[in-house]
């Protein structure tokens, strides 16, 4: 992965998209500034952490 790019322009590709799209999925992506819609599975994720630990 090149460095200078955005962290999210892979998932954004057009090639993404069109692999996306073959396998039946959708994508979704939070509104610009609004870093709430996460919220759950981040708490949820960071529990899996603490219990790995």
């Amino acid at each position: 992965m090149n460095p200078s790019l955005d962290l999210g322009s892979q998932y954004t590709s057009e090639e993404f998209q069109q692999y996306q799209q073959s396998k039946g999925m959708k994508h979704s992506f939070s509104k610009k500034g609004y870093p709430y819609d996460n919220t759950c599975m981040e708490s949820f994720h960071a529990i899996l952490k603490k219990e790995e630990i």
